[in-house]
């Protein structure tokens, strides 16, 4: 779901750089999306750490948690593209 959210925000024009890390990303989301605040982004960054370097797999909650979040910054994006970009974004890419 992370890298999916990386390339939804570089569709809607954010983070282009190809370079950014999906820590970065995160911490630097609620300067994007409005409602999602700090607190949350580091709750979804201990889980992405957690699924790459944990011993054991993340647990179902700790999915939910990150399905919804993942659910809210799509709906934020696809509310600011321009309508041409709307169908795309939906159907196309199949963000939403």
């Amino acid at each position: 779901l992370f890298s999916r959210m990386k390339k939804a925000l570089q569709f809607a024009g954010f983070f282009r750089k190809s370079g950014i890390s999906e820590e970065k990303m995160l911490l630097e989301l609620p300067q994007v999306i409005p409602g999602f605040t700090d607190a949350k982004a580091d709750r979804l960054l201990a889980v992405l750490q957690e699924a790459s370097f944990g011993s054991s797999p993340v647990g179902e909650s700790r999915e939910n948690e990150v399905r919804e979040s993942y659910r809210q910054v799509m709906k934020a994006l696809y509310q600011k593209l321009p309508f041409w970009k709307k169908p795309i974004f939906k159907y196309g890419k199949t963000f939403l």
